[in-house]
């Protein structure tokens, strides 16, 4: 396990960020509260992993990591990683890609895997593949990601299509319009359940829209009986690929171009939208946003060529990586998931392994942990 020091100096231009010494040096001359410093050790194959390339990370109860890499789910209990396949038994967890992980509120472990979800018992390492139910035309369509509301009903997005909730009598992801029901020329693309109100707020290549599943009624830019703000202000808006509720900022949007990725923050306060620049790690290729995640009580926001957190103090994105920096930076090209375990302990599963830090703040020679 190798430790990676990381600091980020908040006002200097990205050029200067380009050069190692000059932040280092700059670190002593800059003020109390201008820097970041993220410490990292780094699991590899070389630590028991079965694949560098990871995809995502959860925590169970009884504190086990539990590793979904580009070869299979991976169970780490700190020392050792131990695989969950077991191909000789009886619903065994095949060795594919595990791609997402999402424990339900009733404790229920989904894993999805390539195109297939199912729900996985860790304590007997078995998988039940559920069903889809595509809608018309959709057969082909490569599903997104799980969520869940919060009456506890699983969510299946089907990008430019639909959004399928799990239906346990029939082991089926299904259009249920008792749960939500998406118009079809919408061209859904994301959603988020409110966990305080209930409400869906979606986007997609129409615009935006609130779903209320207790009126079951779907309101946007052209139906907005109850002037609701957010729909006012993002009416005429287009195209857009994520939307996230954050408990601290208010709603992210996102719109992913083909080399850019534009951020908008909606504040539900002074009902205000504002764009929001991030910062791209320019030796990545690649620029695509991947999602958003709460950790270290702070907004992250990652993806191929990308690694930010947001700091509410200054009310900007600070980059959280440099690949151009050998010693003192992460080495990715894409970040596909931020994760917070019970210890506060900020997870990052990359396309180079599996990253741990803790985020802190650095003042003239203190240090103050902002945890």
């Amino acid at each position: 396990m190798n430790t990676l020091h990381l600091v980020i100096c908040k006002y200097l231009p990205i050029e200067f960020k380009r050069l190692a010494g000059f932040v280092l040096v700059s670190f002593f001359l800059i003020p109390p509260l201008a820097a970041q410093e993220v410490i990292f050790s780094r699991l590899t194959i070389d630590d028991g992993l079965s694949s560098n390339f990871v995809h995502c990370v959860w925590q169970s109860k009884n504190g086990y990591l539990w590793v979904g890499t580009e070869n299979g789910l991976q169970r780490y209990d700190g020392n050792a990683f131990i695989s969950a396949n077991r191909d000789y038994k009886k619903n065994s967890l095949p060795a594919f890609p595990v791609r997402q992980i999402l424990e339900s509120k009733k404790g229920v472990v989904w894993l999805r895997l390539g195109n297939y979800f199912g729900k996985f018992d860790t304590g007997r390492m078995s998988f039940i593949k559920a069903d889809i139910a595509y809608p018309k035309g959709a057969e082909s369509s490569e599903p997104g990601r799980l969520t869940e509301d919060i009456k506890g009903n699983i969510l299946l997005i089907v990008p430019g299509k639909d959004i399928l909730a799990y239906n346990p009598k029939h082991n089926s992801f299904e259009h249920d319009p008792s749960v939500v029901s998406v118009p079809d020329d919408f061209g859904i693309s994301d959603v988020a359940a409110d966990p305080v109100t209930g409400l869906y707020y979606l986007c997609g290549s129409a615009g935006f829209a609130i779903y209320d599943p207790v009126k079951r009624v779907f309101y946007n830019a052209g139906y907005n009986p109850l002037r609701v703000p957010f729909l006012e202000k993002t009416k005429g808006l287009k195209g857009f690929s994520s939307i996230y509720l954050s408990k601290q900022e208010g709603i992210w949007l996102v719109k992913q171009q083909k080399f850019s990725v534009k951020v908008f923050l909606y504040d539900f306060k002074s009902e205000r939208l504002r764009p929001k620049s991030i910062v791209r790690d320019l030796s990545s290729s690649d620029f695509t946003l991947k999602g958003f995640a709460a950790a270290g009580k702070r907004t992250w926001i990652y993806g191929a060529g990308l690694l930010n957190f947001y700091d509410n103090t200054y009310h900007n994105f600070v980059m959280a990586g440099h690949n151009f920096m050998d010693y003192y930076g992460i080495q990715y090209n894409s970040v596909h998931q931020v994760y917070e375990d019970r210890d506060r302990n900020v997870w990052i599963a990359s396309d180079n392994g599996l990253y741990k830090g803790r985020l802190r703040t650095i003042t003239s020679g203190t240090d103050m942990p902002r945890n």
